[in-house]
């Protein structure tokens, strides 16, 4: 006869796993955490003049098609460094750079 196994293990716990042991999608995993908070967090307006996001070793960098929001966002990076970090629920970002 067969024995049936059960696995107590939620699926959450077990992707979780494998994005930790795979840096590769573990960094594309941080991107789009880190995008998606962006996107609630700033809105539509300044969501428009976003066009890039990368990540490297907790230096986030952004780039903006709108020099004065730049200027007025470089003001605000500490702010801005906690609001996305509370957002996702880690301390990823270290730093941030605007392009």
């Amino acid at each position: 006869m067969f024995k049936k196994k059960y696995n107590d293990r939620k699926i959450s716990e077990v992707l979780g796993e494998f994005i930790q042991k795979n840096k590769r999608i573990q960094i594309h995993h941080e991107l789009k955490l880190i995008q998606d908070a962006w996107k609630s967090e700033m809105g539509g307006m300044i969501n428009g003049y976003t066009t890039k996001f990368f990540i490297k070793h907790g230096r986030l960098e952004i780039t903006l098609t709108s020099a004065p929001l730049r200027a007025e966002l470089s003001m605000s990076k500490p702010k801005l460094i906690k609001l996305l970090n509370d957002k996702i629920g880690s301390e990823i970002i270290k730093e941030i750079i605007l392009r």
